[in-house]
């Protein structure tokens, strides 16, 4: 449960055609800005894996046996920047206003992770008993 991960990327971006001020005569003056921008990316995996038998009781048989896998992939991204804000677009600016999150506590990472087997266990518990009365 919760192996983490960080990936760091640092990227030059342009804008084109901005903005710089105006001249003498109240015209536009258009250039280039810059910025360099650092963005991080935090992800923590959680997996796991049952071992699913359906014995019989009278024969004490196994009658069938599977391996039900699930994970459950928690994710956050921030970062900064040095440069021209002008330079970044709408996304990047979203990315640079975050902070690093907090991860989910353990036990609700293991409650996502078992979400999707226990939905298999579900469909292979009724699929093996669909033919029995009760």
């Amino acid at each position: 449960m919760g192996q983490t991960s960080l990936y760091e990327k640092e990227k030059m971006v342009t804008r084109d055609s901005v903005v710089l001020g105006t001249d003498k005569e109240k015209k536009n003056v258009y250039g280039t800005v810059k910025a360099t921008l650092h963005t991080f990316t935090k992800t923590m995996t959680s997996t796991g894996v049952i071992d699913m038998r359906i014995v019989d009781a009278k024969s004490n048989s196994v009658l069938s046996q599977n391996k039900l896998g699930g994970t459950y992939v928690w994710e956050t991204h921030w970062g900064w920047f040095t440069g021209d804000e002008r330079a970044l677009s709408s996304e990047e600016l979203d990315c640079v206003r975050q902070r690093e999150a907090f991860p989910p506590p353990p036990q609700q990472l293991f409650i996502e992770f078992t979400k999707p087997i226990f939905s298999q266990v579900t469909a292979r518990v009724i699929s093996q008993y669909k033919r029995y009365r009760l």
